[in-house]
Parts: C-alpha cells; sequence; structure tokens
C-alpha cells in the first residue's frame, strides 16, 4: 500500500463555455388557487394540503426525462424551485392530461362527493388549458463558478440537480459505450443514475451495472466536484417476483418500448412502485398511479398479477413495457440473489476515468495536493486490535459482583454454542455442561458470580397482534433480578413475520425488566445442520463470529471500556482531555418525515473508563443507566425542534469549557442543516464559539457527500488504500483499509469476474477542524480522531465515525423501540 496514491472517486467541474439546457416548468397559480378553494369545500377545512404525492409519482411513472418534481407551489420566494424540472422537452398536453387525471381520481373518486361538487369540479377542469402551461428554456451556466469567503466553491444551485440528470441523459442517449472489465455495456437513465441493457443474468438471476452522478463540493475546495459511483443492481425478476417485499414499497422501473407517437423519451426510465394490499392480500400499485396514468390514457400498466407470474418476459423488451422490479434483502424468499452487492476499487475508478473523459467540463481532481499524515504513537492499549471477550469479562469482574447472562432460545442447541464459546474465551471450559429446558449454570470468575439461565422462546418468538400483550407476556416469562442482567434472544429472520415482527415488544418488555438485550437469529444457528464439511466449516466460522459480536455487543452496553485512553503520544495535545461526541439520531433528512429527532452527547475522559451520557431528558449518567433509562421510555419526548436541538448544543459546550476537551460532531444526517456554523458554506475556522477558552471543536462526517477514495499504483490500477490523509489546509479523510468483510477477494478480483463475491469499498470520514487553539498540533488532533474510529468495542474493523460518536449512534436502536400506548399498526 505504501507506493499507492490517493485518488477520489470523482472528478472537478471547470469553467468552460459550455450551458448545458434543461427546461422548467411553473404550476399554474390560477390552478392552485381554483383547486385549493374546491378542495377546501370538498374537505369542510379552511386549511388544507393538496393530496400531491400520487401527481407526483404519476408523473415520475413516466419517462419524460425528468429532473424533479418539487412543491407545486411555494409561497416563500427564498424557497422557489420550479415545479418540474427535465431534460428534455415536456408535451404540455401529457401534463394537462396528467394534472385533470389525478384531480378526478382524488377530488372526485377518492372523495365521494356530492353531484354539484363533481359538476364544480368538472367546470375547474374544463378551464384548465395547454396555454396556461409555460414551458422555459433554461441554461445552466459554466463559464464561472463563484467562492464563498472560506474558500468553498459556490456554483449555481441549480448544478446540483441539473448537471448529473444531463450527463446521464447524454450518455443514455448518444448510446455513448462504457468499458468494464473489456465488456462494453449501453444504458438507458432514471434521473441522475444510469442502468444497463440488456439485462444480464446469472444462475436464473437478472442483474444491470448502475452508474449514479452527485455534485458536491469539499470546504476550502474552490471548484464543485462530480462524485461517480458504480455499483450492481439486482433485479426481483424470475423467482423472486413473488416473495417482493410485504412491508415496504418496491420500486419498479419502467421502460416504455414503443414511442408512444412520440410523447416520450425512448432513454429515460419511468418509475412507479408496488405495495401489499393486506386486506384483499395481494401486490397492486401504489398511490393511484395506474388508474391516474390510464385515465389520462397516457400509460396501461398490467395487472400485478400478470407482472409476477410473466416476470422473467417484462424483464425483456417482449412486451409492450419492460419493468424492472427492484431486488433487496427485505424480499421474503428462502433464496439469496446469486449476485452480490458491490464493485471492486479498479472497476470503479476505470469507470470514473472514462466518463471524465467525455466530458470537457470535468477533469481528474488534482492530486498533488494530497499530504500523508503520519503515525503517531498513541500511549495506550486501545492503540491496537480488539482484545478477546476475556479482558472486557475482567473488567466487568472489578464493578460487578454479580451478572447474570439470560438465553432466550428457540434451537435447543444455542445455549450450548454460546456457552461452550464464552467457556473458551474465558478459559472456564470445565464449568461446560449440556443445557436443556430452563437449565442454570453458576460459577465463579475472578471474583465475579457469573449466572447463566436458559430458558425456552416458546411463543414469544412468534409474529404478534398486540405490542402490549406480547411485551406483558415476555414481562410474565423473565424471573426477577436485582443484578445486571444481559440477554440474548433468538428470533427469527424478518422473512419468518412478514407482519407483526416482535422485535420491537421484546427489547421494550426487555428493557422494562432492566435487561440488556441483543438479538441472534434461529437461521444463523441453523446453518450449523449441514452435512457438507466445507459448508459446515464456514458456517461453524460464521456462528462463532455472531455469537462473539452478540457478546462484545452487550458488554459494549454494560459501558465496559477495558482500558483508559492515553494521549502521552502525542505532541500538542493535553494529557487530560475530555472527549465529547455529539449527535442527532435521525430517521430522516426529510423533516416533515422524521420520526425521531434527538440529540445525544457521549464523553470520555483520558486517564478514566467511564463513559457518560446526557440528552435532553437526562444530565450526565453512565452509559449503562441512560440505555435503561431511555429504553424505558415512559413517554419522554423523542422530536425535538432545531432550535431547542441548538439550545441543547449550547448546553454541552458550556458543560465542556469547565476543563480541557474536544468535541466531535457528526453531521452526517440532518444535524448539519441544524448547525448552520457547521455547514460548508458557513464554516469559518477558528472564528465560531472564540468565547469557550478550554473547547476544540471538530466536525466529522460519514455519508454520501464523502467521495470514496482508492490507492493507484504504478500501472493505474485502483486498489485498497488506507490512512490519513490532507485534502485542503482544515480537511482530512480517514480512511480504513482492508476489512474484514473482504476477507475471500483478492486485490486482483473483480465484479464481472466473480458475480458471487459481495464488494464493498472501505468508508471515508472526513474531518474538518472548527476550533483549535493557538498551541494545539492540528495533524495531531486530527490523527486521535482517526484513531478514535479504532476504538470501537464490537469488531475490528474502523467504525464509521469515532467511537464517541458511534456509542451516541447506538442509541438509536433504544429510541426507535416504541412506546407502550402507540398503536401497533404495520
Amino acid at each position: 500500500m505504501a507506493n499507492r496514491e490517493l485518488r477520489i472517486l470523482a472528478s472537478e467541474i471547470v469553467s468552460c463555455d459550455e450551458k448545458i439546457k434543461y427546461y422548467s416548468i411553473d404550476f399554474p397559480k390560477s390552478w392552485f388557487e381554483k383547486l385549493s378553494d374546491i378542495y377546501k369545500v370538498i374537505k369542510c377545512r379552511d386549511k388544507v394540503t393538496l393530496p400531491v404525492n400520487s401527481l407526483k409519482e404519476s408523473l415520475e411513472a413516466l419517462p419524460l426525462g425528468i429532473i424533479e418534481v418539487n412543491p407545486i407551489y411555494c409561497h416563500d420566494k427564498k424557497c422557489y424551485k420550479p415545479w418540474i424540472m427535465a431534460t428534455d422537452v415536456i408535451d404540455s398536453e401529457v401534463i394537462l392530461k396528467v394534472v385533470k387525471s389525478w384531480c378526478s381520481i382524488e377530488f372526485i373518486t377518492k372523495g365521494d362527493i356530492e353531484e354539484d361538487l363533481i359538476e364544480k369540479v368538472s367546470r375547474i377542469l374544463d378551464e384548465f388549458k395547454n396555454e396556461d402551461i409555460l414551458i422555459n428554456e433554461e441554461y445552466l451556466d459554466l463559464s464561472e463558478t463563484n467562492v464563498y469567503e472560506n474558500g468553498t466553491a459556490n456554483p449555481n444551485i441549480f448544478i446540483y440537480s441539473v448537471l448529473s440528470n444531463y450527463i446521464a441523459q447524454t450518455i443514455a442517449e448518444n448510446q455513448q459505450n462504457i468499458v468494464i472489465c473489456d465488456e462494453t455495456f449501453n444504458f438507458v437513465r432514471y434521473k441522475n443514475k444510469l442502468i444497463s441493457i440488456p439485462v444480464k443474468e446469472y444462475k436464473n438471476c437478472y442483474y444491470s451495472i448502475n452508474i449514479t452522478f452527485t455534485v458536491k463540493t469539499i470546504i476550502g475546495y474552490s471548484k464543485p466536484i462530480l462524485l461517480m459511483d458504480t455499483g450492481v443492481s439486482r433485479w426481483a425478476n424470475g423467482k423472486f417476483a413473488e416473495s417482493i417485499s410485504w412491508k415496504n414499497k418496491t420500486k419498479v422501473l419502467i421502460r416504455y418500448n414503443d414511442d408512444n407517437k412520440g410523447k416520450f423519451n425512448g432513454y429515460s426510465l419511468g418509475c412507479d412502485a408496488i405495495k401489499r394490499d393486506f386486506k384483499e392480500k395481494k401486490y397492486k400499485w401504489a398511490d393511484e398511479v395506474k388508474e391516474i396514468l390510464e385515465d389520462a390514457t397516457l400509460a396501461y400498466l398490467p395487472e400485478l398479477n400478470e407482472v409476477i407470474e410473466k416476470s422473467t418476459d417484462y424483464i425483456g423488451r417482449n412486451e409492450k413495457y419492460t419493468l424492472f422490479i427492484t431486488y433487496n434483502n427485505g424480499n421474503n424468499s428462502k433464496f439469496n440473489h446469486s449476485v452480490k452487492k458491490g464493485m471492486s476499487m479498479n472497476e470503479k475508478y476505470q469507470v470514473c476515468k472514462q466518463i471524465t473523459e467525455k466530458f470537457k467540463f470535468l477533469q481528474p481532481i488534482v492530486q498533488n495536493e494530497f499530504k500523508n499524515v503520519n503515525r503517531r504513537y498513541l500511549g495506550s492499549e486501545l492503540n491496537g486490535k480488539n482484545p478477546p471477550i476475556k479482558k472486557y469479562l475482567d473488567e466487568i469482574a472489578l464493578k460487578e459482583k454479580e451478572l447474570n447472562l439470560e438465553i432466550i432460545y428457540i434451537n435447543k442447541n444455542t445455549p450450548n454454542i454460546i456457552v461452550k464459546q464464552l467457556l473458551q474465551q474465558i478459559n472456564r471450559e470445565e464449568h461446560f455442561v449440556e443445557f436443556d429446558d430452563n437449565k442454570k449454570l453458576s460459577f465463579k470468575y475472578n471474583g465475579l458470580n457469573l449466572n447463566i439461565n436458559a430458558i425456552m422462546a416458546g411463543d414469544i418468538v412468534e409474529p404478534m397482534k398486540d405490542l402490549n400483550s406480547k411485551v406483558r407476556e415476555l414481562s410474565n416469562l423473565l424471573p426477577s433480578s436485582k443484578n445486571k442482567s444481559i440477554t440474548i434472544v433468538e428470533i427469527y429472520d424478518k422473512n419468518h413475520y412478514k407482519n407483526g415482527d416482535p422485535k420491537f415488544a421484546i427489547r421494550k418488555a426487555l428493557y422494562q425488566n432492566n435487561r440488556f438485550n441483543q438479538f441472534i437469529t434461529y437461521e444463523n444457528i441453523k446453518l450449523l445442520e449441514v452435512e457438507n464439511p466445507k459448508k459446515l466449516e464456514d458456517a461453524q466460522n460464521k456462528v462463532k463470529s455472531i455469537v462473539e459480536n452478540v457478546l462484545l455487543e452487550l458488554f459494549r452496553q454494560l459501558g465496559v471500556m477495558y482500558s483508559d485512553i492515553n494521549l502521552k503520544g502525542l505532541k500538542g495535545v493535553p494529557d487530560n482531555l475530555e472527549i465529547i461526541g455529539f449527535n442527532l439520531l435521525s430517521t430522516n433528512y426529510n423533516k416533515d418525515y422524521d420520526t425521531l429527532s434527538f440529540p445525544v452527547a457521549v464523553s470520555i475522559r483520558t486517564g478514566e473508563k467511564e463513559i457518560y451520557v446526557k440528552t435532553p431528558v437526562n444530565d450526565w449518567m453512565e452509559y449503562s443507566e441512560a440505555i435503561l433509562f431511555l429504553g424505558k421510555n415512559n413517554k419522554k419526548q423523542k422530536k425535538y425542534q432545531d432550535d431547542e436541538i441548538n439550545t441543547f448544543f449550547r448546553n454541552i459546550l458550556n458543560d465542556a469549557n469547565d476543563s480541557n476537551s474536544i468535541i466531535l460532531i457528526d453531521t452526517s444526517n440532518r444535524l448539519n442543516y441544524i448547525l448552520k456554523d457547521f455547514q460548508d458554506k458557513e464554516l469559518q475556522v477558528n472564528k465560531v464559539y472564540t468565547e469557550y477558552n478550554n473547547i476544540r471543536l471538530i466536525r466529522v462526517k460519514n455519508n454520501s457527500d464523502v467521495p470514496s477514495c482508492v490507492g493507484v499504483n504504478e500501472s493505474d490500477d485502483a486498489y485498497f488504500i488506507s490512512g490519513l490523509k490532507k485534502i485542503t489546509d482544515n480537511v482530512f479523510y480517514s480512511i480504513q483499509g482492508k476489512t474484514t468483510t473482504y476477507k475471500g477477494i483478492r486485490s486482483d478480483d473483480v465484479k464481472l469476474k466473480a458475480l458471487y463475491k459481495e464488494f464493498k469499498i472501505p468508508s471515508v470520514l472526513e474531518i474538518v477542524t472548527i476550533k483549535l487553539n493557538e498551541e494545539d498540533d492540528i495533524e495531531s488532533f486530527v490523527y486521535f480522531v482517526h484513531m478514535l474510529r479504532q476504538l470501537n468495542i464490537t469488531y475490528d474493523d474502523y467504525s464509521s465515525v469515532p467511537m464517541v460518536n458511534h456509542l451516541a449512534k447506538s442509541f438509536q436502536e433504544v429510541l426507535l423501540v416504541r412506546d407502550l400506548d402507540e398503536e401497533y399498526n404495520e
């Protein structure tokens, strides 16, 4: 790896005289006003929100070259975006037909309104004319890019949506080839993504190559960049068609195989979704899209029973439509897709180079600016790989007099497998006995009374109809205990449940009964029943790894650190330092759809082994106490407004300012939009929060905003690279090397020659220094943050974010457990 140079899988977007043409359409204001007025009458309310989801999805189901469909009307001009943006000119007649049919379905058919209202709606729709729709020809000017005060690129706001779609459309429409491993691919486009055609087949499973384009900026970098990510799209057509997801909508990409009188672009795909109708016990097209398009006489999507029965016909061009049914791991099938996820680094890199050469406004990112940050010595045991379970149990023995381990099992062999592995790890094999129904084992370990209890799961792990009943059922099964208790529950995988997954209820009951908990799946234990020696060995290794991770995860919940952190080897870093991770627990980038908006701070100190947690509903308390406190929930608030989150962040700053401290703010999710001072465009190094003398602030981020990185050798082939790289003065990339998930993958392996192997590209953590003291050594602090990724408790690989942020993120599973009085509806 030493001779490999860093390459970012992205290209600079440089200034040139090219202007990118696109089209925009505003929803006619008169239409909006008339529809709002009549909808108020229909709903008998003064304030209404038009049911626009089905309109948006109906437009996106057609191959119109759409870039995006935005809200139909925006009162705030600051938030203005055109209603429709597209790479191709759209026939106004198509838009008119869709809008009228949408109104007919949503206002009349679904509204179940009186005859006089039907006539009023009909008269309004008769007033809508083609000429009301103004189709604007727009141009994205690439001749110059402005720069923010901090040196970050400030391009035209529409570059983020227009350019990536334009690139995809140009490659698809001009049938520009992309060569991967000597194989030539052509593509069609869905928004900013390319999908290769014709579809490929491997062991009766279907797949395509995909390439996704995204425009981003880097702090302090004067040009915007285009991220290019090459992957595999796996299709459910064929043997998976009858087992698509029950719970979630399944996306279906649609290619229209006739030109529909020239109204549609033949190189663009539409998109609709399939959902499960539980009342009729069948699948159907989601959100009235099929009905709207048929009413508009624009498309006649086949009935889903026909699609599922003839799904292999619909993956080709034998029918009027080609339907790419998305495969995902939620598919309720006993089979797994033969084509695994991911592409190799070299395949991704070669695609990136080819696309860069096709457009004059793209050029490779200058490489000689990237500098290695040299390794530094950390005077701590935590400088190496995670030690065995024994060290963690040794640490527990110093704190506790007694520990209960409960195993709630389905397979009678499960307790034996777990206990035997635990005893082997702590050199106490002589205590092993075969477990049967409700068997118990107790022995002393370094002064710790360790009690192991096996409990048959019975109906506890069967699908549930009522959350409250399931919670009470498990609570009655559990023996009372005043000691620290950890519980492993063997549960079926999600395909067993379809509806009524009891995991939330089980976890809730365990928290209410002061149990730290973790799950193991019956299907994984079942793997050990194979007779083939090679498969058995693989299964044993897999189960051993799973059991070890489950036990370590439980020790993590107990807040165990087997060694303190020592910073004496780091130049320019105080020996005594409080390290705080600040995270927002969130489920959606869109605030309106976010079911959780909960800030968490986690603190550790050098020279100490305790972990502390603070949230808006509790002051600083030990990590294990916080898990049980929040797990019990007690109707504590879970969604906080942006101003409340900012106030809580200030509280953490005030707490931390009492002594030397560093706060790592993870902006990988919606927190990026809430803490304005940490946004790329606003960020001013050492110019914010200057009133806090003892605090250092560093922003960390690991999401799709951060480009992937590879290492390139003298032959210009891409492989793994690891370490800490300086990208700009205050931006560093922490790059994970070859991970344990890459076992069995050789450096020269490529996906197209090994479709049965899963390829993952190691994640990159962006580290940005926001505020350091004058005497601080920037590279020492950044290196410490980089090393904190390796200090997670549960596995040898780097965590996606530093340890304190990783621990903060772990509360997501705790807080997503439903309150008891919440209605259970799947």
